[in-house]
């Protein structure tokens, strides 16, 4: 299992890791920033009429659904730390073509979008329907959500390695991993990271804001720590599949399904 230190110096080892975590903050904050300054003044537009006032909703809904690209292009870049890390390379991989980034990211969103899929019906369907009713639904819901997100990045991992939607339905290869010691560490080792890293994010954003170009580079302060969070998660897959093919070469039982690490 990797060490803490080596995890958190990953996406900042040499001056081209700085460079990629800086250039995709500062490319999602131009990407965010207009698009949230545009709404935000549209929906403090007041309309008289019924077709202005239907049209501007509509236009904040579109709006709103492009301030989702910044997410996806963080999501297809931790994608390919992934597969980065699943392949044995020290460094983090370069941005790239951000049309790859959107494409890769937009699959990525949509496996998170099925695991939260439901807990998020639940969750809603409870605050409609309130009472007693909504709120075991929305007990329910909380659970249901705990368990995705700790399913999810076991799920994103394989998909990666397997290359295949499948993947996130592969219920044998999962359960071996999610079910297995050194996941739940990580997962551990993950919050107590988090909790330590609070202050210097806080921190570091407070400095940022204070001038145009931190301004633009502010995504960097939680793209580092989901990097450092990736690479923990794929170190875990990655370890846990050379042991099990391992386990089946001694047995001589034929290796199953090939994962593409």
């Amino acid at each position: 299992m990797v060490s803490a230190k080596d995890a958190l110096l990953y996406p900042v080892q040499d001056r081209t890791a700085v460079d990629s975590l800086v250039k995709l903050g500062v490319v999602t904050m131009v990407i965010a920033l207009p698009l949230a300054i545009v709404t935000r003044h549209v929906v403090t537009v007041q309309l008289e009429t019924t077709v202005l006032a239907f049209l501007t909703s509509l236009f904040v809904v579109v709006l709103d659904i492009l301030l989702l690209v910044p997410a996806v292009i963080i999501v297809g870049y931790l994608l390919l730390v992934c597969r980065s890390v699943l392949r044995g390379m020290a460094a983090p991989p370069a941005v790239g073509s951000y049309r790859a980034l959107v494409r890769i990211g937009a699959a990525g969103s949509g496996v998170i979008g099925l695991y939260m899929a439901v807990p998020f019906l639940l969750l809603v369907s409870g605050s409609f329907i309130g009472g007693v009713v909504g709120v075991m639904l929305m007990v329910v819901g909380g659970v249901t959500a705990v368990i995705a997100v700790y399913l999810l990045p076991a799920a994103l991992t394989h998909y990666v390695a397997v290359k295949q939607r499948s993947a996130i339905r592969d219920v044998s290869a999962l359960q071996g991993l999610v079910l297995s010691e050194p996941y739940l560490k990580t997962w551990v080792r993950v919050i107590l990271l988090q909790a330590a890293l609070i202050i210097p994010q806080l921190v570091a954003a407070f400095l940022m804001a204070l001038t145009i170009i931190g301004i633009l580079a502010l995504p960097a302060v939680i793209i580092y720590p989901a990097m450092v969070y990736t690479y923990l998660f794929t170190d875990v897959y990655r370890t846990q599949h050379r042991q099990h093919v391992n386990t089946q070469n001694t047995a001589g039982r034929p290796i199953g399904r090939s994962t593409g690490i």
